[in-house]
């Protein structure tokens, strides 16, 4: 006759299920997080692709981050790299849960808003600009932080300077997604990942890794 558990008995079992939880849970999500900075990180690298075939395109002309198109309404850089990557996900983070469309920011030092000028390829050439390594000069991060480095600001397609402001439509602060870091881009395409102090915030100069030196 099999007897029946006893009241203390699955309290244990209940104890020691509730205690691997407590130890599994925590590094379920790591690995899932994980995951999601890798998944962001492709993103970027086919970013950086899209670029240089728009460049070999349009004769060196960086794109801007945004332009009127004919009829005045307002594109932004997505939309000239769609040709060549013909998928709309990769412009989205999978850990930004406020986005719909962009989670990352075009440096704004290299890729200039070009509002008043034609419609692509009549672009700013700034392929010209001396870096003295384009390995030290942010291309695009992730994006959506407002001045206090909260993601207040969704969709945002470009991240400007430290020491400049946020005045215009579309500006951003760098944002912080993964374990409190962010995805950055470089010009010479490599990929690495940075806690704000690291690229954004406490540099000497301010622009250290956005602005090419006079």
């Amino acid at each position: 006759m099999r007897r029946a558990f006893t009241l203390l008995e699955i309290l244990v079992v209940i104890a020691i299920i509730g205690l691997l939880a407590a130890i599994l849970f925590p590094a379920f999500a790591r690995a899932r997080e994980n995951a999601r900075r890798a998944s962001c990180s492709s993103n970027l690298k086919q970013i950086f692709l899209a670029h240089s075939l728009y460049r070999d395109d349009y004769d060196g002309i960086f794109a801007p981050c945004a332009y009127l198109n004919a009829g005045g309404g307002q594109v932004e850089w997505p939309e000239l790299f769609l040709p060549y990557t013909r998928n709309r996900q990769i412009f989205i983070c999978p850990s930004d849960a406020s986005s719909k469309e962009i989670s990352y920011g075009l440096n704004t030092t290299a890729f200039a808003d070009v509002e008043f000028l034609p419609p692509p390829p009549g672009g700013v050439q700034l392929g010209g600009i001396s870096f003295p390594s384009v390995s030290e000069f942010v291309m695009a991060c992730e994006s959506g932080a407002g001045d206090d480095f909260a993601i207040s600001k969704p969709d945002s397609w470009k991240v400007v300077p430290p020491s400049k402001s946020l005045q215009f439509e579309g500006d951003s602060r760098a944002a912080k997604r993964h374990f409190d870091r962010s995805n950055v881009l470089f010009l010479d395409g490599h990929i690495k990942s940075f806690a704000l102090d690291g690229f954004y915030r406490g540099q000497n100069p301010a622009d250290l890794f956005f602005t090419p030196p006079q």
